[in-house]
């Protein structure tokens, strides 16, 4: 989130220089905005579901985006409702011992004969927007060609409560939002994976 930081002054040019900004990537990042961009992980879950059931003790996995925050990852779970394991950066796990992650996964796959977990990283960086994200793409850059050409400068565009808003920079880059381990987002997908709350 370096916009702000290139905002005050062209060293190309000399000159100062406004910058309005859009939101960039699909996750939620900026503070005080609502990610409405689709996911497109939805058709790859099912085939990692495929990929663990294919022979006995088999393991599928999807990873995503989310080095900083896990939101496409509850989102892709929530809506397969297939996953056994959701990890993400917000919530720390341990990999061994008894009460671990690598503990639960076996159990998991004691049980069910396969197990499936999804895992943020860079997957799905090159699919195509579907027609809604493209629509709200538009919508959004049209929105900051007219804040620059109003004059307005350091601002972030992006939709809140069902408007295209002006945020400005510092406000939006001061924090970066996260996945609550105690919100009601994570309780769902805790709820939809059968996962332990801690796995520590």
């Amino acid at each position: 989130m370096g916009e702000w930081s290139t905002s005050r002054y062209d060293w190309r040019s000399g000159r100062w220089a406004g910058v309005c900004s859009t939101r960039r990537g699909l996750g939620n990042g900026y503070q005080g905005l609502v990610a409405r961009h689709g996911h497109p992980v939805v058709p790859l879950t099912p085939a990692a579901h495929v990929e663990a059931t294919a022979f006995p003790g088999g393991i599928g996995l999807v990873q995503l985006m989310g080095r900083h925050s896990g939101f496409i990852a509850c989102y892709a779970a929530l809506a397969t409702h297939d996953a056994d394991f959701v990890l993400v950066p917000e919530v720390p796990i341990a990999l061994d011992g008894p009460g671990g992650f690598l503990a639960h996964l076996r159990r998991r796959v004691a049980d069910r004969g396969h197990a499936k977990y999804i895992d943020p990283s860079y997957t799905i960086r090159g699919v195509p927007a579907n027609p809604y994200d493209s629509v709200y793409c538009i919508r959004l850059a049209h929105a900051a060609v007219h804040a620059a050409m109003a004059g307005r400068t350091d601002l972030v565009v992006g939709r809140w409560r069902g408007r295209f808003v002006h945020v400005p920079m510092p406000l939006a880059v001061s924090a970066r939002n996260q996945v609550d381990p105690y919100g009601d987002l994570w309780l769902s997908v805790l709820e939809a994976t059968g996962q332990p709350p801690l796995i520590a």
